[in-house]
């Protein structure tokens, strides 16, 4: 299955993205470190950039960065957070959701700014699959180009 699905992903994600260069948060996690090696397949890693957006980076982060390629930026948004919260009393659920959303404006805005697109390579991939897909890919390299850190 997972034969298949790594080129039917570079594939779909190549169509979606119309040979325009993208921008992807990278966090760490497994999707997102997935998430980059798909897009850096698809549209090669000149014209993939990975945020890491957040108070600092995790070495996972840059590990991903250096393994692919792309081009990456460390964006502080925690002094946007900080000014929202000095500004509102929020209970720690909608405090949580407000950092993802942050997150989100952030990537759209550098996003728009520099002409790339945003888009998630992974949009209909079931998180089940990720480590099998992970394994796989790393598999195809002389590298793990996706951090076993990740997995």
């Amino acid at each position: 299955m997972t034969t298949d699905l790594w080129p039917s992903l570079v594939d779909r994600f190549r169509e979606r993205a119309r040979s325009r260069p993208v921008a992807l948060e990278i966090s760490g996690d497994l999707a997102s470190a997935v998430a980059a090696v798909v897009a850096c397949d698809a549209l090669g890693p000149d014209n993939v950039t990975g945020l890491a957006l957040g108070d600092e980076v995790a070495p996972e982060v840059r590990d991903l960065a250096l393994r692919t390629g792309l081009d990456f930026r460390f964006e502080p948004v925690q002094p946007i957070l900080d000014a929202f919260l000095a500004a509102l009393t929020l209970d720690a659920p909608v405090v949580a959701n407000l950092q993802a959303r942050v997150h989100r404006v952030v990537l759209l805005a550098l996003a728009e700014q520099e002409g790339r697109a945003v888009l998630d390579p992974l949009s209909d991939v079931p998180a089940g699959v990720l480590p099998e897909l992970a394994r796989w890919r790393n598999a195809q390299g002389d590298i793990d180009i996706i951090p076993v850190s990740a997995m």
